[in-house]
């Protein structure tokens, strides 16, 4: 799934069954699992919300994401993007 975020706005993810990978293409996102850790994911990074796991994800900023499903990927890793984000559907 491909998404563009405005300044402020908010969207919960979901891990499904097999996981899922956030792309931050552009801007920065503040995410939460609600366990008392926020991440900020920038622009470049990754971050992999295990199966089952539920997360909330701000835009601190105009932000595009991708997400993908994709089970075996580190948390946080240095990724190169050329398109926006986008989500599977």
């Amino acid at each position: 799934m491909e998404c563009h975020l405005g300044v402020g706005e908010l969207l919960r993810l979901e891990g499904g069954s097999e996981g899922v990978v956030l792309h931050c293409l552009k801007g920065t996102i503040w995410l939460t699992q609600g366990d008392g850790v926020d991440r900020l994911v920038q622009r470049g990074l990754s971050f992999r919300l295990a199966a089952g796991a539920t997360a909330i994800v701000e835009a601190l900023d105009l932000a595009e994401l991708r997400l993908d499903a994709s089970p075996c990927r580190p948390a946080l890793r240095p990724v190169r993007f050329q398109q926006s984000c986008r989500a599977l559907g």
